[in-house]
């Protein structure tokens, strides 16, 4: 939000209605979305992961399959690619 009048009447309500929020898990919204991002004739992108740590990895595993068992996130088998980053 590019308004700051706006940002911070949004603020102000969630402080005041924050308990209202269940912010345990993740949430999604099931919408479909059909839409796709032009690129032209532009070849995939692919970058390779950072390196992380073995806690990294860890965490990074365990948040990614939780967000697959929520169906929050599935899996792709596209060849655009960036890196994680913690």
């Amino acid at each position: 939000i590019s308004d700051d009048k706006q940002r911070e009447q949004i603020l102000k309500i969630l402080w005041k209605y924050g308990k209202l929020f269940d912010i345990s898990e993740p949430s999604k919204i099931d919408i479909i979305l059909k839409n796709a991002i032009d690129t032209g004739t532009h070849r995939p992108v692919h970058t390779p992961p950072y390196r992380k740590s073995n806690k990294d990895q860890e965490t990074l595993r365990k948040e990614t399959d939780k967000l697959l068992k929520n169906g929050i996130i599935e899996h792709s088998t596209s060849p655009w690619s960036s890196p994680v980053v913690l």
